[in-house]
């Protein structure tokens, strides 16, 4: 008899907190999953979580560093000041508007892309000794530089020792091609001892 009572009031205390909860939660909020650029050393990390509090419409949901991947919460209503339940903007839209906001907010050192379809485990570790970059401007430059050849999937600076490492797929490009941009982004690329 007790257990029969203790498990009504359970079950009775489980559907009590599942209604406050939904009525909580908007019929418009959405969450998406994104790799994020700019997200280039771990200051990084903190310099995305204060850009983010000037953006209302978007809330941090998950951050993870080691893949440079985001997941944002957000409610359409935000987002999209007309938005028609009837006809709703499709994930492009989505993003576009996401990665506006971020971007204006960061003064575009902050920017989204879609994941990528590249299995972790398929991608190739590139460590490439570089001269000392003394300001975070300097090594924002260099994880471009790594980041705008087709085929990056990820990059980050470390300044102990300076190095870029970037994550490629092999089959769209190499380490030439990486340390090729560097050079062009005036970076000083050390050869291998």
């Amino acid at each position: 008899m007790r257990n029969r009572i203790l498990r009504s009031f359970t079950a009775l205390l489980v559907g009590s907190i599942v209604c406050i909860m939904a009525g909580s939660l908007h019929a418009d909020e959405q969450s998406a999953q994104y790799s994020i650029v700019g997200l280039f050393s771990p200051d990084r990390e903190k310099d995305l979580r204060q850009v983010l509090e000037d953006v209302p419409e978007i809330q941090l949901a998950n951050l993870d560093f080691k893949d440079a991947q985001v997941t944002l919460r957000y409610d359409l209503n935000a987002l999209f000041p007309e938005f028609n339940a009837k006809k709703p903007p499709t994930a492009a839209e989505i993003e576009e508007r996401l990665n506006k906001l971020l971007g204006e907010a960061s003064d575009r050192t902050f920017s989204l892309k879609p994941l990528s379809t590249v299995p972790k485990e398929k991608l190739e570790k590139l460590e490439t000794q570089i001269g000392i970059l003394d300001c975070k401007g300097c090594r924002y430059g260099a994880y471009l530089a790594a980041t705008r050849v087709e085929g990056v999937v990820q990059a980050m600076v470390n300044t102990a020792p300076s190095t870029v490492t970037a994550w490629i797929d092999p089959a769209k490009t190499n380490r030439a091609a990486v340390e090729a941009s560097l050079k062009k982004a005036k970076v000083e690329v050390k050869s291998k001892p």
